[in-house]
């Protein structure tokens, strides 16, 4: 009985580990090799429960980085499973589709929130073929507003097990563009227009 209870302390104390609970300390006072086995059991424990602080002191600061990277981005980016379940959205995609930036659209379909049929199929065709880096453009149209996107799509990946995640869909405002164009394209008929006359 004195060295099975010890024994059987140290043991739920091991099971407590493996659960991921380092809080737990074996208190042994046998005064012999058992209780020098709880204590480096004990070191052990504490040593993993630093360790696993510091550890996810880094992810949520990794988290908080990525966070204000994509918040700073004017682009709109959407990072979708490949079944096009929304993971992650940045403020300016929830912008586009004229949502708040405190809205969650985790879960949500992306094509299910853009209704015109040709805007699906774009995005089917681009997210069907993320390693070939092609963009198409799409006009979307939110309350009076009408904005020109050139949207690419890529696959994330892991950069050391090379594992696909699923896919970034970025979607780039190219409306100003568009209008300059245009104006340029009137500017240049109305000159040769002139000239001819």
């Amino acid at each position: 009985n004195n060295v099975v209870q010890p024994i059987l302390a140290l043991t739920r104390g091991a099971e407590a580990v493996a659960r991921g609970d380092f809080s737990t300390e074996v208190n042994l006072k046998t005064h012999d090799e058992l209780q020098g086995l709880a204590d480096t059991f004990n070191r052990m424990s504490a040593r993993l429960r630093e360790y696993t602080e510091m550890h996810i002191e880094k992810l949520l600061e990794h988290q908080e980085k990525t966070e204000a990277i994509l918040f700073s981005i004017d682009d709109g980016i959407f990072l979708t499973d490949y079944e096009g379940r929304i993971q992650l959205a940045n403020r300016s995609a929830k912008a586009m589709l004229g949502r708040g930036y405190e809205e969650e659209l985790a879960g949500e379909v992306l094509t299910d929130l853009l209704p015109d049929p040709a805007i699906r199929e774009v995005l089917d065709d681009v997210a069907k073929h993320p390693n070939s880096h092609m963009a198409k453009e799409i006009q979307l149209t939110t309350g009076m507003k009408r904005r020109v996107y050139q949207v690419s799509a890529d696959p994330v990946v892991s950069p050391k097990r090379a594992k696909a995640h699923g896919i970034v869909t970025a979607f780039h405002d190219v409306t100003l563009e568009k209008e300059i164009e245009h104006v340029k394209d009137e500017f240049v008929a109305s000159i040769t227009h002139d000239l001819r006359n």
